[in-house]
């Protein structure tokens, strides 16, 4: 017996090198590495177990990095270790192994090289050397460092379990079940097959679920993303589901369909000084070839943005051409290109308080080759509240100015570069494109005593540039529509501008209170029914939290078939025809048509609308009822009613100022011209009969049949001749 027990020693100790030798030369026959071990030993007649084993590789500047590393591996072989040929193994179990993946300025050590070309292989394939039953790890570790981002954190998965019983399909392909836990952040799955001698994995089923936290010390995911997450102090449960399928030899082929889902988040956007109390987001990704992006056509016809999405990518090639015209060095090996990442959003709800985003649809395409990503068919809903925390700051500014609630709906599409030019903008290098869909809306503007509310129609935003278009809302008691109107946001929201307005305004019976600016002219004339505008608006220096601003207009006012309450007395005109411009508080009245108190009255004229209201002009009344006029003014000013009738018919030319210091408007009146009277009496006319209030005649001495005369007033003087 002892005699026995020593030959097996000796035998054992004996192969130990000879074994550690050929599983040497079995690694070095496919690949650019070696294969250290501490300790190697033989238990017959098919144990190997080996403890302390590294792979180690070389990195571009000849340095050794260990690239796995094993506490333990036992290995059982199919048949006694005897003859020449590699060994084949049965049953593979690997305890405590760390692989670690290193990113340098020059790329990912081992990424080129390690496998070798089939041209420097031996004879054998992997599928010689491998007839596996059993297949473990454990206690399994991967750690990724990224060492041009010295600031991330390495991506670290642990507690990788691996428990195979199977046996090849034939010979060359094998399933795996791959497990990884590390509760409560982290819970992987992988399940799939592999194909030894072309080197290629296939993932038919992966699963991922990953507690993410800005106050983690490592992380399971790469440093970029951390990197990421950090910068956006994102919170929240995410999971990830899907297939891929990767050629070992060359990884930059990878393909993969994933879906990408992230709940109960909480984020904070930087670039905007934006914060996410709440965020949902279900993306799925892949790289398989995209659909041809539908464009959006933009409002106007102008579809400069099919051309942006469809115009041909610069491939790989070309852009890695050197200057003297060779083409790519061929120090590395020629490898595929990167395929285009496709993103789905299936779903995107991003909220703070009452305000909340949802996007329920979206493309986006990410082109490494040609450097360009874009995103369409961008479909969702923007409900503002009163909470907008959640928006970036000037758009938070511009909002709180314009009290800005209520639904918004949209659909967006962008063409943008991956890497933007130096030295510019990068809003400036986007080629945008937003309409919206305002229902039920409402804004304060900031010249405006009143919101403008129940707002419905659309806005078109492309490239720092608002068009709307078909807008109607409700001012106080009064109806107004926008159909045309270009609002640009460059100096926003210190200046507020919109051009080319087309629009209409339908007043109501009651007054509505508006812009100091224009209360003088609505004190002397009030409009009631529809009126008609176009032209120019903006306003400068506008205060968050003062009410001081400059506002500048240029208006053209219409009306077909408009009334009005006239002068302080509120006397009514009706089916109004109008044309008019308002400038700055000029007031260019080209064209009055009316009816007045059974009469037809005509004018034109111009006024000035500053501290104090200035006016000349031209007017012409014809048939005009006294007794209407007269029941009219006092029922406005609560005077005794006038003994006056007749039909009056006059022509003048007329100016002044408004009311100033201790003169009224009566005061300040100037006007010459001619009338007529028939059938009725004069003197009591409004004007007429506070100019003649002192002169100490019977009113009965007054009372004529019918008058004509010319007359001028002044001073509260009427002079009359012939």
């Amino acid at each position: 017996m002892a005699a026995f027990v020593g030959i097996w020693e000796l035998v054992s100790y004996g192969m130990a090198p000879i074994l550690a030798n050929r599983l040497q030369a079995m690694v070095s026959s496919h690949l650019n590495a070696e294969l250290r071990m501490g300790t190697v030993r033989y238990c017959f007649p098919y144990g190997v177990i080996i403890e302390d084993a590294s792979l180690v590789a070389n990195d571009p500047d000849g340095n050794a990095i260990e690239l796995l590393h094993a506490r333990r591996v036992d290995l059982s072989l199919a048949k006694l270790p005897i003859g020449d040929g590699p060994l084949v193994i049965e049953k593979l179990a690997i305890t405590d192994p760390m692989v670690s993946i290193n990113r340098t300025a020059n790329g990912i050590i081992g990424e080129f090289g390690l496998i070798k070309a089939d041209s420097e292989q031996a004879n054998a394939k992997l599928s010689d050397m491998f007839r596996l039953r059993r297949f473990k790890i454990d206690g399994g570790q991967v750690v990724y460092r990224d060492q041009t981002q010295p600031g991330n954190l390495p991506m670290v998965w642990k507690n990788l379990q691996i428990d195979l019983t199977t046996s090849p399909k034939n010979g060359v392909l094998y399933e795996y079940n791959l497990v990884a836990r590390d509760l409560p952040l982290l819970k992987a799955e992988a399940v799939g097959t592999m194909n030894l001698d072309e080197l290629f994995l296939n993932v038919s089923r992966f699963n991922l679920n990953l507690q993410v936290s800005v106050d983690a010390q490592q992380s399971q995911l790469p440093g970029v993303l951390q990197e990421l997450l950090r910068k956006h102090q994102i919170d929240g449960q995410l999971t990830l589901n899907g297939t891929a399928q990767v050629p070992l030899h060359n990884p930059g082929d990878t393909r993969y369909d994933a879906v990408v889902d992230l709940s109960k988040a909480s984020a904070f956007l930087p670039q905007w000084d934006a914060s996410l109390d709440r965020m949902v987001l279900k993306v799925r990704c892949t790289s398989a070839q995209p659909p041809q992006l539908t464009p959006l056509v933009p409002l106007g016809g102008k579809d400069m943005m099919r051309q942006a999405l469809m115009a041909p990518v610069a491939r790989a090639d070309e852009d890695n051409a050197s200057s003297d015209g060779n083409g790519p060095s061929s120090t590395q090996p020629a490898l595929a290109p990167a395929p285009p990442v496709l993103v789905r959003i299936e779903l995107l709800e991003a909220g703070s308080g009452d305000t909340v985003l949802r996007v329920e649809n979206g493309v986006a395409l990410l082109d490494p080759v040609g450097g360009r990503w874009r995103v369409a068919q961008l479909a969702g809903v923007l409900n503002m509240g009163t909470n907008r925390n959640a928006l970036p700051t000037r758009l938070q500014e511009l909002m709180q100015r314009l009290g800005a609630q209520g639904r918004l709906e949209f659909t967006a599409r962008a063409v943008g570069p991956v890497r933007p030019t130096p030295g510019k903008r990068a809003i400036d290098q986007i080629d945008y494109e937003l309409i919206t869909f305002a229902r039920d809306l409402t804004l304060q503007a900031p010249m405006c005593p009143l919101p403008l509310e129940h707002i419905n129609g659309s806005v078109h935003l492309r490239n720092r540039e608002i068009c709307l278009e078909n807008i109607d809302g409700i001012y106080g008691n009064d109806k107004i529509y926008l159909g045309n109107c270009v609002v640009p946001l460059g100096n926003a929201p210190r200046e507020l501008a919109a051009h080319d307005l087309q629009g209409s305004i339908t007043f109501g019976q009651n007054p509505t209170q508006y812009p100091e600016v224009l209360r003088p002219m609505m004190e002397q004339v009030r409009p009631i029914g529809r009126y008609f505008f176009k032209g120019d608006l903006s306003a400068h220096d506008i205060g968050l939290n003062e009410p001081d601003y400059h506002l500048d207009y240029a208006l053209a006012l219409s009306s077909d078939d408009g009334s009005a309450l006239v002068t302080t007395q509120r006397i009514p005109i009706s089916h109004i025809k109008l044309e008019a411009d308002l400038r700055n508080g000029a007031v260019d009245l080209k064209k009055l048509q009316a009816s007045c108190c059974e009469g037809a009255v005509e004018a034109t004229g111009q006024a000035r609308m500053g501290k104090v209201l200035t006016y000349q002009g031209r007017a012409r009344a014809t048939g005009i009822d006294l007794k209407v006029l007269s029941d009219a003014w006092t029922h406005a000013s609560g005077d005794e009613p006038m003994n006056l009738s007749g039909k009056a018919s006059m022509e003048m030319l007329f100016s002044g100022v408004g009311p100033r210091m201790e003169r009224t408007f009566a005061d300040n009146f100037r006007a010459k011209g001619e009338f007529e009277i028939i059938d009725g009496d004069f003197w009591q006319a409004p004007v007429v009969s506070d100019l003649l209030a002192n002169v100490k005649l019977a009113h009965k001495a007054l009372t004529v049949g019918q008058a004509a005369a010319l007359f001028e007033i002044y001073d509260r003087k009427m002079v009359l001749e012939n």
